[in-house]
């Protein structure tokens, strides 16, 4: 089977993909990607997984030849169930599967898709005709293949992504060993009651996950953090100086950690020195060590305005930490508020400052909520699951082809 996507870049799409090949590991299936443009940082890991990679070279956009030479790969490679992600992939697996014979035809719907652009509706809709199952990653997806993109019942069915919940776990539980020398620089770890509290996320620095947003909320909790030293300051000094200690340590300023690169890096550090939090923010780049990262977080924030299914906010409640996000796509459903994390409307600094506040404040709070969502990821939103559900749709789909 053919898992066809437009790169291997850095990203949640292509995670999943990742991972549903290491999940096909020792089964029967023979999975090779097909790349639509390059490859990209995550081809190196599934060779090593003893995947086949292709690299088609195209360009953005429909192209008859791009789908002309994508059937010759399938047809070179015998396969018999294709598996698109997102819209291109889509176009281009289908006319494909058509030219090669290919009878199995999955696409999974990893967001909303532009459910306002009526050109790209009616083409989701078209392409859905010819395909045999779609697989929205969660229910705010599959609102827009059921209502919007009036895909046929039938054809839906919602798998959400899964993690690996044994390389992402609750950090007292985990060893990382000592630092590598290509590791990178990393927030210090979290043994001690006396450091800075850590806000953090992992993700693309791009446009749509509005990390300005996150920093301006980061600058209002700054300020209101130190209003409360100030206060702290003037009544520690009638106690004595023992408790008065206490309660300035106990009001440090906290920090924000930016796991990821991307085209909005350059803009968000000159904005953090706009506000004059450079000292307090720490971008970290993009990083191989995930799982040690989220150990060192407090709370873990997104600030998307839009969203999928989230890998990061998944990965980071495994790891046992409460969530802050925004709520667009599928966030409320994995968070479940006030469960296991807060979600506060997208583009809203104040109510995401509000929201870091309210657990900043709670230590016991944040660490219910990181027990709960640790919890609900092994229930719901394991590999296992995910790949589980996927075996079943090909094994029920090519049955019935043959």
């Amino acid at each position: 089977m053919a898992h066809i996507v437009t790169g291997l870049q850095i990203g949640g799409l292509e995670r999943v993909v990742v991972n549903l090949a290491r999940g096909a590991a020792g089964s029967s299936w023979r999975i090779i990607v097909i790349c639509l443009q390059t490859a990209g940082p995550f081809a190196d890991e599934l060779e090593q997984l003893g995947v086949k990679v292709v690299a088609l070279g195209g360009q953005p956009g429909m192209s008859w030849g791009l789908a002309c030479r994508l059937a010759a790969v399938l047809r070179q490679e015998n396969v018999q169930i294709i598996h698109t992600h997102n819209p291109a992939p889509h176009f281009h697996g289908v006319l494909a599967a058509f030219m090669a014979g290919v009878p199995v035809r999955v696409h999974t719907k990893h967001g909303r898709n532009y459910p306002n652009d009526r050109k790209k509706v009616l083409l989701n809709r078209a392409l859905s005709w010819f395909t045999d199952v779609i697989v929205p990653v969660g229910d705010a997806a599959g609102q827009v293949a059921l209502t919007v993109e009036k895909v046929n019942p039938r054809k839906v069915r919602r798998i959400w992504n899964g993690i690996d919940t044994r390389q992402y776990m609750p950090r007292e539980t985990l060893d990382y060993g000592p630092q590598t020398l290509d590791s990178g620089p990393s927030l210090q770890s979290p043994v001690s009651s006396l450091r800075s509290p850590v806000i953090g996320t992992v993700a693309r620095l791009s446009p749509e996950k509005d990390q300005k947003t996150m920093l301006a909320a980061f600058k209002l909790v700054l300020e209101k953090t130190a209003d409360c030293r100030l206060q702290t300051a003037d009544s520690a000094a009638n106690e004595s100086p023992v408790s008065g200690l206490r309660s300035q340590v106990s009001a440090k300023l906290p920090r924000l950690a930016v796991v990821g690169d991307g085209p909005c890096m350059a803009e968000l550090r000159a904005e953090a020195n706009r506000l004059g939090m450079a000292g307090h923010v720490d971008f970290l780049g993009a990083r191989s060590d995930i799982p040690a990262q989220l150990s060192t977080l407090d709370i873990f924030t997104l600030s998307s305005i839009t969203e999928g299914i989230s890998m990061t906010i998944l990965e980071a409640m495994a790891c046992g930490i409460p969530i802050v996000a925004t709520d667009v796509g599928g966030n409320r459903e994995i968070v479940q508020p006030p469960a296991c994390g807060l979600i506060v409307p997208a583009l809203d600094p104040q109510a995401l400052a509000a929201a870091y506040l309210e657990l900043l404040r709670d230590p016991a709070r944040r660490a219910a909520m990181g027990a709960a969502g640790r919890q609900r990821v092994l229930e719901h939103f394991s590999l296992e699951t995910m790949c589980r559900q996927y075996a079943a749709v090909y094994e029920e789909l090519l049955a019935g082809k043959t």
